[in-house]
């Protein structure tokens, strides 16, 4: 599902992209608003393999990157100077599978660029498995640096760009604010049950909107 804020974090970070570039999950269905392989090409990168489980508008090769007896992993060890892998984990039955493989086929020094659903309603793209925090990304690829000054977090549905500095918090940062896709009555109601309710009948701790977090790994030299 590619969007808006995805493509703001690129172009933030182009300077650590670096070609060739695999793209895991690029297929343009009719509901997304980007074509991410496109949008590449529009930045200069031209060396760009899109990869997806199925064929369609954006894939090269089909992939299942949880696979692991695909020929790629063979064919393409160490071949990548950057992994681009967006909102495609939480959709994944195997995600520290997935991000072995990912490993697998990145250059030594090479860059994964990263982007998962912290919040979002359950959605079936086919299936739908897990929600990611900035620390569970990190956990699927151990041996990596993560950039921290580089990460982000966006409120996903709102028209505009939307993307924040993640310093650990998500709750805290947007609970004041009415969102753009949130009316005035649900922003009242919302307040109340943070100010007066937070440990009442509703037995949750607070409403939040949908969220996505953003991250750079660098895969170690040697």
């Amino acid at each position: 599902m590619a969007h808006h804020n995805q493509i703001e974090f690129l172009q933030k970070n182009r300077d650590l992209l670096r070609e060739p570039i695999l793209l895991v999950g690029a297929k343009v269905y009719d509901y997304d608003q980007f074509d991410l392989k496109a949008e590449l090409s529009q930045m200069g990168f031209r060396e760009v393999i899109g990869t997806d489980l199925e064929a369609g508008k954006g894939v090269d090769d089909v992939l299942d990157i949880t696979n692991p007896h695909a020929p790629q992993l063979a064919q393409w060890a160490n071949r990548f100077a950057t992994v681009i892998c967006m909102e495609v984990l939480t959709n994944v039955n195997h995600p520290f599978r997935a991000a072995e493989h990912v490993n697998r086929l990145l250059k030594p020094g090479g860059t994964v660029v990263l982007s998962e659903c912290f919040v979002r309603k359950i959605s079936k793209m086919p299936v739908d498995y897990w929600r990611f925090t900035y620390d569970g990304l990190k956990a699927l690829f151990p041996e990596f640096t993560f950039e921290d000054d580089r990460s982000r977090f966006s409120i996903t549905r709102q028209r505009q760009v939307t993307l924040r500095p993640f310093v650990g918090r998500f709750a805290e940062v947007v609970a004041d604010h009415r969102h753009a896709d949130e009316s005035a009555v649900g922003f009242l109601v919302r307040r109340i049950h943070r100010k007066w309710l937070s440990r009442g009948i509703f037995k949750i701790s607070r409403w939040l909107p949908e969220q996505t977090i953003y991250a750079i790994g660098i895969k170690p030299a040697h």
